[in-house]
């Protein structure tokens, strides 16, 4: 097992144990270190990884390897078009890894946020409330992170107001949707349990 424990913050921590959906593929490099993407399948949700070159030799990963990440669900504006519209990519980047074999395989899809600000309006639509949570991380940089609620959740959710700050725990969740006639994939955090601080 290898880690960047040193970079581990105990605000925002994801715990996912699945397999790998594919082999790595180079995403971008990054002051002169390599970065490398796949997504773990956890039951039937797809959780986007990042990993970097340092803490794992990806050419030794293959489709439905069994491993354990520890690490950060963290957020960007990709760029998707030449004007200048952006989308919101999220990942988990990886600071711990470990392998597993099959007799010791138990899917593990667990997120905790201890301190998350409330970054715009809840939208509530039948019994769902949805949110968009602000995450503090190192260098004065924020994670925004969408989050679904239901049930008593989504009754407490929909009275937040902007700029209120939250505990959650939950799971990270894949959704498929189509936009345009083009499937595409979203990520959320399912919220289990929430507390307003």
């Amino acid at each position: 097992m290898k880690s960047r424990k040193k970079g581990l913050r105990s605000n925002n921590e994801v715990v996912v144990v699945g397999k790998l959906e594919k082999e790595f593929e180079y995403s971008h490099t990054l002051y002169g270190e390599n970065f490398y993407e796949n997504r773990l399948i956890v039951g039937n949700d797809f959780i986007p990884i990042l990993v970097s070159e340092r803490l794992v030799d990806v050419s030794l990963f293959n489709q439905g390897k069994i491993m354990g990440i520890k690490g950060r669900f963290n957020s960007y504006n990709d760029k998707i078009g030449s004007d200048g519209r952006t989308h919101l990519k999220l990942y988990v980047f990886v600071l711990e890894i470990w392998f597993l074999n099959e007799s010791e395989f138990e899917m593990t899809n667990k997120i905790t946020i201890k301190s998350g600000f409330v970054c715009k309006e809840p939208y509530c639509h039948e019994q769902i409330t949805n949110l968009l949570i602000a995450v503090n991380r190192s260098y004065s940089k924020s994670d925004y992170l969408p989050c679904m609620t239901l049930g008593d959740n989504a009754k407490i959710a929909a009275k937040l107001q902007v700029g209120d700050e939250i505990q959650l725990e939950g799971m990270i969740q894949s959704r498929e949707y189509l936009k345009c006639s083009e499937r595409r994939v979203a990520y959320e955090i399912y919220v289990e349990k929430m507390h307003i601080l």
